[in-house]
């Protein structure tokens, strides 16, 4: 095969929220909880159009992909008995809170102290527990509407990385919590978007007990340091994909394999997978293969091909 960079496009054709607590409560400083009202993990990707648009690989060129970056509404406390417990709600009043700016952390803008440090906790506190004491909380402001387009679409909220422990609400409906640094966290939304405006609100500690965890010789800063963006997807969709390729033992020819997981959140009881491998320079077609999704045993499927 010769040297040439690909493209896999995959495409879809059809045939036919877990109740979360609507309070904050400590999960912050509860060892045994990670997260709540998350996505499960998945193959990071966004939904395009059509297949000129997906082979930009720019997210901007997807009509189903908004980025939520940019200015959010701001306000910093020093310990956690100290932050704003009902900011959330609707109505809220923001007029007495600052600018800050998403991606970023709040070090870097004037609010706390970056601490560096190898060896030593960053913290006081009893292991497992976050400390009580000096344990900042930002928390966070964003307005947003959905383009119309989206209506019939499940509508997705995805944190690139947020540092450390943080919850969400959508429109005062709480979403759920999130604590991994340097890993990505989703929320589906759709149920709870209205028409017009829709309000995101964030509270990020910056120390959690996933933060014993995470003491590595390096900077600690805190907020939300990476991406924000809703993206859109249809009823039926591609949820996972996992792509492997090689060559066999006299490495004369290829082999390709391409395992999916599809979720189905409508009525729909087959669905046409399309996957194609194309040369990027040429256009061509490398190879292609059409399969068959059945969800008549469940809402999701696996396909390998």
């Amino acid at each position: 095969m010769k040297n040439s960079v690909f493209a896999l496009l995959i495409f879809f054709s059809l045939t036919g929220i877990s109740t979360i607590s609507p309070a904050q409560n400590n999960e912050w400083n509860e060892l045994a909880i990670t997260h709540t009202g998350t996505e499960p993990r998945h193959t990071a990707f966004i939904y395009y159009a059509d297949e000129q648009s997906a082979l930009k690989e720019d997210p901007e060129a997807s009509p189903y992909y908004k980025s939520l970056n940019g200015i959010w509404k701001f306000s910093w406390c020093r310990r956690p008995a100290d932050r704003p417990m009902e900011f959330y709600k609707t109505g809220f009043s923001t007029d007495e809170w600052s600018d800050i700016k998403v991606p970023g952390d709040w070090q870097l803008q004037g609010y706390g102290v970056p601490i560096y440090t190898n060896i030593r906790f960053p913290f006081v506190a009893k292991v497992p527990f976050a400390p009580q004491e000096y344990n900042p909380v930002g928390s966070y402001i964003k307005k947003f509407t959905i383009p119309e387009d989206w209506k019939k679409k499940q509508v997705f909220l995805h944190f690139s990385g947020v540092n450390s422990g943080f919850y969400v609400w959508i429109n005062g409906s709480y979403l759920g919590y999130h604590e991994d640094s340097k890993s990505p966290a989703e929320f589906n939304i759709t149920d709870l978007l209205v028409k017009g405006a829709n309000t995101l609100a964030v509270q990020v500690f910056r120390w959690c007990t996933g933060s014993w965890l995470e003491d590595q010789d390096m900077w600690r800063f805190s907020g939300i340091e990476r991406d924000v963006y809703l993206y859109a997807g249809n009823t039926v969709s591609l949820r996972n994909v996992k792509v492997q390729a090689g060559l066999d033992t006299n490495y004369k020819y290829s082999h390709l394999s391409v395992k999916m997981t599809i979720d189905n959140y409508g009525k729909a009881k087959k669905g046409l997978v399309q996957v194609a491998l194309k040369d990027r320079s040429t256009g061509e077609t490398i190879f292609s293969d059409d399969l068959t999704a059945d969800f008549s045993s469940g809402n999701q499927q696996n396909l390998v091909t």
